[in-house]
């Protein structure tokens, strides 16, 4: 799925969530790293392994976002993207949590 991010398109991972009670949910993740944001599993290892081996900047983070599940996958979109919109500088925010480490 097409989120926006701080303003800049980008795509996301989708999972179900099974076995918790209440609503089934859904969440949209993607990765951090080091001020980049990617939902590519192997190109986050591949920054990752950059900063590593550069003593560059190796902070990280998972992130993730869930919402009620529902047959419509636009008012999925649409709940998530409002959260993100309320939450601009997420990029801002996660390296400054990264510094203060």
């Amino acid at each position: 799925m097409m989120l926006n991010i701080d303003g800049t398109p980008m795509q996301v991972r989708l999972e179900r969530m099974q076995g918790s009670p209440g609503p089934k949910r859904v969440a949209a993740y993607w990765y951090w790293i080091a001020g980049r944001f990617t939902s590519d599993p192997i190109e986050a290892k591949l920054f990752q392994i950059a900063g590593a081996l550069t003593s560059g900047d190796q902070s990280a983070a998972a992130i993730a976002i869930t919402v009620v599940e529902t047959d419509d996958a636009d008012k999925i979109k649409a709940a998530l993207q409002r959260f993100l919109d309320a939450t601009p500088n997420l990029n801002t925010y996660l390296t400054k949590l990264a510094k203060a480490r």
